[in-house]
């Protein structure tokens, strides 16, 4: 069991593997920033690819992420969604006795799916959210 480890923009192939089965993983964040657009519709990245064996994900951030077939998922995030696209013309300006002293860039994000039992749920338009 791999528990609270955070593999954030990893290399997938890099992710280290639970040697004991279920290979089950507790609040463990694989969020890779952007998902694999290679295709017709955007999909998450393989994790575990060619790994056999069945998998556990509890309270995990599997954001851009597609977990081996023989997985189960528990209160995971699960979204497939594109982050800090450019939003011109939306800057955060901090303003003190009338100059300016910084400014913020907005970005936003698009969400184009989400992953349920293992079978992707694409949104008919993708919703563009703003991010702070």
């Amino acid at each position: 069991m791999i528990i609270g480890r955070n593999f954030t923009n990893r290399p997938i192939d890099t992710i280290p593997v639970d040697n004991e089965e279920p290979r089950t993983y507790v609040r463990c964040n694989f969020a890779q920033m952007n998902p694999d657009l290679m295709g017709p519709l955007p999909k998450g990245h393989k994790l575990f690819e060619g790994v056999t064996g069945s998998f556990r994900f509890v309270q995990c951030n599997l954001m851009n992420c597609e977990v081996p077939e023989n997985s189960t998922t528990e209160q995971c995030l699960t979204v497939i969604k594109e982050v800090d696209l450019p939003d011109s013309g939306r800057d955060d300006v901090l303003i003190i006795d009338g100059q300016e002293k910084a400014r913020t860039a907005k970005s936003k994000g698009r969400v184009h799916a989400r992953i349920v039992d293992g079978v992707y749920e694409y949104l008919g338009t993708p919703r563009e959210e703003e991010q702070d």
